[in-house]
């Protein structure tokens, strides 16, 4: 009875100091970040080559007060790719903030479709649904937001690594745009 007793309390006392928004990162173990990058730039006849960067891998820095939790990442995993775009991931030096304590706002705010609207478990940014390329009404736009936005894994889905939905911009950005499979599997969903 005693053991019972003293086992239920040491439950709820993990279960009462438990901190997911904290405690859920994938923290660097010095690994470096690792991809395979398509060396000739061609998605029809695509040849891939691996790389170890000298940036270390996952997040780096998890700081916390009582409103705010602070992740700071590169951007980078081990083993990215294979993705089809010519770009390379380059380190990007990101530090996200979460309020401890979310609350619904009075009104409501449209999810951005272009650019970072979130980070996944192991510091790797997520953006929206968009490009950045659009249609007017009239004719296709380079970058911007628009009227139309292109749906990035319906219009270059393909061009994205399986594992992460992933992919680097131009600039070396590397994030996600779609189910991160990987991510999935590690944590056992």
């Amino acid at each position: 009875m005693k053991l019972k007793s003293a086992l239920s309390f040491l439950l709820l006392t993990a279960a009462c100091t438990a901190q997911p928004l904290v405690d859920s990162w994938t923290l660097n173990q010095g690994q470096y970040a690792s991809y395979w990058q398509n060396t000739n730039g061609n998605p029809n006849n695509p040849s891939f080559v691996f790389y170890t960067s000298n940036t270390l891998a996952d997040v780096s820095k998890v700081c916390h007060n009582d409103a705010y939790v602070w992740v700071k990442s590169d951007g980078m995993t081990t083993d990215m790719g294979q993705f089809l775009n010519p770009g390379a991931p380059t380190a990007q030096n990101y530090t996200f903030v979460f309020p401890r304590v979310p609350s619904v706002p009075t009104s409501k705010t449209i999810s951005p479709k272009v650019g970072a609207i979130g980070m996944l478990t192991n510091g790797v940014p997520i953006y929206g649904l968009s490009n950045a390329h659009y249609y007017n009404g009239t004719n296709n736009n380079g970058m911007g937001v628009g009227t139309w936005n292109v749906e990035v894994y319906k219009s270059e889905g393909f061009v994205l690594d399986a594992t992460l939905g992933a992919h680097p911009q131009m600039q070396g950005a590397y994030h996600s745009h779609a189910k991160p499979y990987r991510l999935y599997e590690s944590f056992g969903t």
